[in-house]
């Protein structure tokens, strides 16, 4: 089965009496997928969400971690919405620890810069300016299948 929750969209109490019991069900070898959409600012002022979402970590159901608009998050992380700050030292850097399991993570945007990458690198403890990492998209190189 496949569900999905936007927290944004839901009080505390269906956040803490629904999505977080839903979380813990959903085992390693489970066949269900739980996509969860949100704010680093849900995130970062729901306590027991955010620890829900370190213990799926943790028993490897944390699949995928993605960030749209990863430019914005980059320019103004450090000095916009102290969440933001909050989310990348209390989930982030948890989960991205250098030698630890971590789940995919997928950054999204249409325009970032090399003083960028290196902003998001710090944010979310991840080193972005590896080549390795990145996986570059437009329409001339989409048309003819090359995606490096």
């Amino acid at each position: 089965s496949v569900s999905a929750v936007h927290l944004d969209e839901l009080s505390s109490a269906a956040i803490n009496g629904k999505a977080i019991p839903r979380m813990h069900e959903i085992g390693y070898h489970s066949e269900s997928t739980m996509f969860i959409f949100t704010s680093p600012q849900k995130i970062a002022n729901n306590h027991a969400m955010l620890g829900t979402l370190v213990m799926c970590h943790a028993r490897q159901t944390l699949r995928l971690v993605t960030i749209y608009e990863t430019h914005l998050y980059a320019q103004h992380g450090n000095t916009f919405r102290g969440e933001r700050r909050l989310l990348s030292a209390l989930f982030l850097s948890v989960i991205f620890k250098i030698g630890s399991w971590h789940p995919l993570f997928l950054v999204m945007t249409a325009t970032m810069t090399i003083p960028l990458l290196t902003a998001l690198s710090n944010l979310t403890h991840f080193d972005w300016t590896n080549k390795n990492h990145q996986l570059w998209v437009n329409a001339k190189t989409s048309s003819r299948g090359i995606l490096r």
